[in-house]
């Protein structure tokens, strides 16, 4: 799985970069911030996440500034519902902040503002994420690091449970300090279980 690319911007279109990384060029679709925000030649860093369509054959890969845009875009996209073209455009609507704040209130308004995001659908995103999401801090208080983010989305891509992430992450032993060494230590703890 390709969840981290770090390369230099070669083109932008209305909604995706080139982004390449050693002689080989990468076609991400991006927030309308971030697109706003790179510039062609610059070095870019992106938390992304790879999507293989069985259905039409296809691969798509969706690219965040931070691993924190990473996880919630992926927590939009396990709501019954929400695809990746929609979960990308509610990002693009408004800051990380101000959605994960709205879904916390019990508000919908602003997430209906998304094309292809109904009112329903809207309610249910709120539903399902509120006890998950408080202003952008995990559920127990602490704050999402970078390095813990890519640790969810990497464990989360192998098909475990968001609570029993959080939970090993926790458990880890101090001293780690890469997120490959902590994705190690946490598949051990939970093979565990």
């Amino acid at each position: 799985m390709i969840s981290y690319l770090k390369g230099t911007i070669k083109k932008k279109t209305d909604k995706a970069v080139l982004l390449v990384v050693s002689s080989i060029g990468y076609k991400i679709a991006v927030p309308e911030f971030l697109l706003a925000q790179v510039k062609v030649g610059e070095t870019q860093e992106l938390y992304t996440h790879l999507h293989v369509s069985s259905r039409d054959e296809t691969m798509n890969i969706y690219g965040f500034a931070t691993a924190q845009e990473l996880a919630f875009f992926e927590q939009l996209i396990n709501v019954s519902g929400v695809g990746r073209k929609s979960a990308l455009a509610a990002l693009s609507v408004a800051k990380i902040n101000e959605l994960q704040k709205t879904i916390s209130q019990g508000d919908s308004a602003l997430l209906q503002k998304v094309a292809g995001i109904g009112k329903k659908t809207a309610e249910r995103i709120v539903i399902e994420l509120k006890d998950k999401i408080i202003a952008g801090t995990i559920q127990d208080g602490s704050a999402i690091s970078g390095s813990d983010g890519e640790v969810i989305s990497a464990l989360e891509g192998l098909g475990y449970r968001i609570y029993d992430i959080r939970e090993v992450l926790r458990q880890l032993p101090e001293g780690l300090e890469t997120s490959e060494d902590k994705i190690k230590a946490a598949l051990k703890m939970l093979g565990q279980k």
